[in-house]
């Protein structure tokens, strides 16, 4: 039997007027040649004679961090984003690798940029492909533990990123209402589950 929602309406009204604020409003055409995506087409020859053309997608591996308070509250990012179907969307912080940076170096460099936390114990959860179909890139996933907030956002002139917090009961029910419908965070808080509840049960029921 489905987990029943649990959620407040308060709670609830909380979030849609945040994402109401934060969404895209108007959408004007530029046709450029690409400057935050590059497409690279090769053909791949297969051990059967036959051979494949694949486009790839060029971007820089990336991290997602999930964020616990000492108090078991996580925090999520509202951020506009304009291809999905809201315009808008809930989701963890997350970002890309610069060059000659590590992962966990990556993780904790976005986290306090777009939330202003800072976390002493990071915990790797694994990763995956951002879409193995057309990209190599990857994601790798953090568990930051015990969160604080130390400054305020240190945002790019390009970013608007509003905070929200919410339990870990919570955060399933905004999945299953889908609010949260970003496949990094909604792994992250799969694999990250076991550490925020005592009852790893919460986990099999996702």
């Amino acid at each position: 039997m489905d987990k029943p929602i649990i959620i407040a309406n308060a709670k609830l009204q909380e979030l849609k007027d945040l994402m109401a604020e934060y969404q895209v409003i108007k959408t004007t055409n530029v046709h450029d040649g690409g400057n935050f995506l590059k497409i690279k087409t090769s053909h791949y020859h297969l051990a059967n004679g036959k051979m494949i053309t694949r486009e790839e997608v060029l971007k820089k591996d990336a991290v997602t961090i999930l964020p616990v308070t000492n108090d078991k509250k996580i925090i999520f990012v509202i951020q506009p984003r304009p291809l999905t179907k809201r315009g808008v969307t809930v989701e963890l912080p997350a970002g890309y690798i610069d060059l000659g940076e590590s992962s966990i170096d990556a993780a904790s460099r976005e986290l306090m940029e777009e939330t202003g936390y800072y976390s002493s114990d990071l915990i790797s959860l694994g990763g995956q492909y951002q879409d193995q179909g057309c990209c190599r890139s990857t994601v790798e996933l953090f568990l930051a533990k015990d969160v604080v907030k130390i400054h305020e956002q240190q945002l790019d002139h390009d970013e608007y990123i509003k905070i929200f917090e919410c339990s870990y009961e919570e955060a399933l029910d905004l999945i299953k209402l889908e609010y949260i419908v970003d496949a990094n965070t909604i792994i992250a808080l799969f694999k990250g589950g076991e550490y925020i509840n005592e009852d790893r049960s919460l986990c099999r029921k996702f």
